[in-house]
């Protein structure tokens, strides 16, 4: 047997090579022109099908597993190789072969594709075939009866493990309940999920269903959340095209993605490519979350050079081989690896590559952390900050983008209150400068580095506790590709001065995520994983918000981006507190940095001493309920 399969290759090319032989000798038979039964023309025959079989890769195909795409690929490879035969015979050698190509492609697509449907049958029926009822695995329930659940189907009935065992199917098409999908049940509606999962004793349910709004697909998940059993999701479309190619199936947890019950915000980029391509453009945090995820979009939009800045080297690293991988040589890339609070080598790094645009999304991040290091805080958020503006506007760059926060409108900790500043600080250079400052502000990014989502699911894992600060906490969410998307959107339309703010949709309750992750996987909160509140962390708020009252906001030609109105200030009184601030945290003095921070930034509230934080709590959770 193992010899067997290491000559597998081998022995379906003999087998093939025999039936087109076969094939060929037929077809001459059935249209009566012996002429052609030389051996010249058989070895044409087999030499143009094994070019095609291979050009097509037949032959990378695990047959065990194969399906009606596969199948439909051979035909297509017979189809190929008979106009290959036509048109050769026609044209270079003179020969009548039509009525004999359309004989070949009959007579030997039929043997080809017979040999293996025999094939495929044979080894279902050495399995034991497809197993009508469930007799052993894990009691599985599957939500939807498309061509998903179809495949999904397929995969579990045919696995000679029996890992799962398909008990129904749930639907909400009429049509379709009562009615067997591959032997087994569909049930409906799927509002009715729990009864279902009841009364068919299920162990399992997998979301099969992609042809779905955000909205309802959400609600379906709460429903499935309610009835205390494991929730699986299907594989992608790509991946379920794969299973059918004998790719093995990989059912995945549900993610926050499938709870925000919205559709992703896309927005079209024609203006953002032209904005972006053919320039050099230079992204300091290259290495973060938001940077890299700002490389890759950047580098699809074909820069002239991209110069990845970052002062960790393993996150730009990875970023770097990433975009090697996809893009090879096409991008002209370099990775600087250097602080922004360095500047003799930041200004080295803008002499050499002459950056048209900057992404400046180089901070700290962490709020608690930055309570604790608040002076490192000061020196890279705001000095940094301040180094790559100062050295943009000394080398003539078009373009400053800020990536900012929803932790600087009435920041309540040292981590909110540098990035306001840095918001004042190029609102202020602007208005002299020939480079066009902006900022974009958004709130939480789902998957980043330290947020809550990978927290939760690595003490789920873990079998708890699941700590979440406060039973009122609320956040708002995006994915990584959207906020930066956005960024894009927002960085190749601004204007002088322009803090532009992304419309987050509603904010989430954190209690009420980590509810939901915990039922998804099968297990009850309180019982089998608790949920511990372990109290607002310094300087965290209840409730973000994305924008100050005062400063308002306009909205612009994308629905999903406004802008915030600058508010005045004092540029002497604003640039000589910012000296103070530099002399406190070069000292190291606590008491100092804190005191003028909050004179640069009035509304900073130490702690949780903001008033607004509870009222903004007392809204989120109005919006939550609604």
């Amino acid at each position: 047997m193992k010899l067997l399969n290491k000559h597998r290759k081998i022995i379906l090319q003999l087998i093939d090579i025999l039936l087109w032989v076969c094939g060929a000798v037929a077809s001459i038979y059935l249209i009566d022109d012996r002429e052609l039964l030389r051996a010249s023309v058989l070895a044409v025959i087999v030499a143009v099908h094994i070019i095609v079989y291979h050009f097509m890769s037949m032959y990378q195909i695990i047959w065990r597993y194969a399906g009606r795409r596969q199948f439909i690929r051979c035909l297509a490879c017979e189809v190929i190789a008979s106009v290959i035969l036509f048109l050769g015979g026609e044209l270079l050698l003179d020969m009548k072969l039509a009525r004999f190509s359309l004989m070949s492609l009959i007579c030997t697509g039929m043997f080809v594709v017979t040999s293996r449907i025999g094939y495929v049958t044979l080894v279902s029926l050495r399995r034991g075939g497809i197993r009508p009822v469930a007799q052993q695995g894990i009691r599985t329930l599957i939500i939807g009866a498309g061509e998903a659940a179809s495949i999904v189907l397929k995969d579990m009935l045919r696995d000679p493990e029996h890992v799962y065992a398909p008990v129904g199917l749930l639907d909400d098409d009429t049509t379709k309940r009562g009615r067997k999908l591959r032997y087994v049940k569909v049930y409906g509606p799927i509002d009715e999920i729990e009864k279902f999962a009841s009364q068919l004793d299920v162990q399992l349910l997998v979301f099969a269903i992609f042809d779905i709004t955000p909205e309802r697909k959400k609600e379906i998940l709460e429903k499935c959340a309610a009835t205390g059993v494991r929730v699986l999701m299907a594989p992608s479309p790509k991946e379920l095209h794969a299973i059918d190619d004998g790719v093995p199936m990989s059912l995945r947890e549900v993610n926050i993605n499938d709870l925000l019950g919205r559709e992703p915000v896309l927005l079209e980029s024609q203006a953002t490519k032209e904005f972006i391509g053919g320039r050099r453009v230079l992204v300091t945090g290259a290495g973060g979350s938001i940077g890299s995820e700002l490389c890759r979009q950047i580098a699809a939009m074909k820069p002239s050079k991209l110069i990845l800045l970052d002062v960790y080297e393993n996150g730009v690293y990875d970023i770097q081989q990433e975009l090697l991988r996809r893009h090879g040589g096409e991008l002209d890339m370099t990775v600087e690896i250097l602080s922004v609070c360095d500047k003799i080598q930041l200004d080295r790094v803008f002499a050499q590559h002459r950056p048209e645009i900057v992404f400046h999304a180089a901070a700290h991040k962490h709020v608690p952390l930055m309570e604790d290091s608040m002076e490192e805080a000061v020196k890279n958020n705001v000095f940094g900050t301040l180094n790559t503006a100062r050295i943009s506007e000394k080398y003539s760059v078009r373009r400053f983008v800020l990536i900012s926060t929803d932790k600087a409108v009435n920041p309540t900790s040292v981590m909110g209150a540098t990035k306001r500043c840095c918001e004042l600080m190029i609102q202020t250079m602007d208005k002299k400068s020939v480079t066009e400052f902006v900022a974009v502000r958004f709130g939480n990014v789902l998957g980043s580095n330290g947020s809550v989502i990978p927290l939760f699911a690595k003490q789920i894992q873990e079998g708890g506790p699941v700590t979440v600060t406060h039973p009122d906490i609320c956040r708002y969410f995006m994915t990584i590709p959207e906020a930066v998307h956005l960024v894009l959107v927002a960085g190749s339309m601004a204007e002088r001065g322009e803090i532009f703010v992304l419309d987050m949709g509603e904010p989430v309750k954190i209690a009420d995520l980590a509810d939901k992750m915990i039922r998804l996987v099968g297990l009850k909160p309180g019982r089998d994983i608790k949920i511990v509140y372990t109290g607002l962390r310094p300087g965290e708020k209840l409730y973000e918000e994305l924008r100050f009252l005062e400063e308002g906001s306009r909205t612009t030609a994308h629905s999903k981006i406004f802008v915030a109105a600058p508010v005045q200030l004092d540029e002497k009184v604003f640039w000589e507190r910012l000296k103070r601030l530099e002399t406190a945290a070069a000292w190291g003095n606590d008491e100092a940095t804190i005191r003028n921070l909050q004179a640069l930034v009035p509304t900073y509230h130490r702690g949780n001493e903001n008033k607004n934080a509870e009222t903004g709590a007392n809204k989120a959770r109005q919006q939550v309920s609604a």
